[in-house]
Parts: structure tokens; sequence; C-alpha cells
């Protein structure tokens, strides 16, 4: 019983994603734009940084976030519930682990891409 509400609650969530992906390529295309006239308006010149660095500084932000992806983490924003706990604890530990081994990967010398 308990997996197939668990099912439901993700099959509801899922249905808004159609809606969300939509306001987020908005929100994006926006950014965008202003970003690009900021970078004409100043006559800036784009900067090339390197692939590697650039994944290294993403998952060190990414790693920070899943470490907080967790009941402890959560308790900030209110009670979590002992289910979301057990459920969510495990895989935000993996999480964090994988994104940690690839930032790990792209901090080795030999990675100049």
């Amino acid at each position: 019983m308990e997996e197939c509400s668990r099912a439901s609650r993700i099959a509801n969530w899922t249905r808004s994603l159609p809606v969300q992906k939509n306001e987020l390529q908005k929100k994006i295309t926006k950014v965008r734009r202003l970003v690009v006239r900021l970078r004409d308006d100043l006559s800036l010149e784009p900067k090339n940084v390197a692939t590697s660095h650039s994944i290294i500084g993403h998952a060190s932000l990414l790693w920070e976030m899943l470490t907080e992806l967790n009941s402890r983490g959560l308790q900030g924003y209110g009670k979590v519930p002992d289910e979301l706990g057990h459920y969510l604890d495990p895989i935000a530990e993996k999480l964090a682990n994988e994104i940690n081994a690839i930032a790990s990967l792209f901090s080795q010398s030999t990675w100049r891409y």
C-alpha cells in the first residue's frame, strides 16, 4: 500500500512537469537575452573556461546542495516525516558521493578539456 501511495504522489508531481518545463524555458530565454544585452552594451568579450574547470565548479556546488538534501538538512524547513527520511537519506548520500567522484575525476591534472 505504501508503494502505491508513493507512486501516486510521484505520478501527480510528474503531471505538473510540462507546465514547469515550459515556464523554465521562458525564464531561461529571458535570462539569456539579458546577459547578451549586458555583453553587447558593455562590449564584453566572452571568457573561455576550460570544460574541466566548469564541471568541477558546478559539481562542487551541486555536491554542497546534495549534502543538505537529507532529513537532517531539511529539518530547517519543518518536520521531515520518518518515511521521507528513510527514503531520501541513502539516495542523497549516494548522489553526493557520485558528484564528488565526478569532481575528483576532473580535478586530476591529466584533464585539460
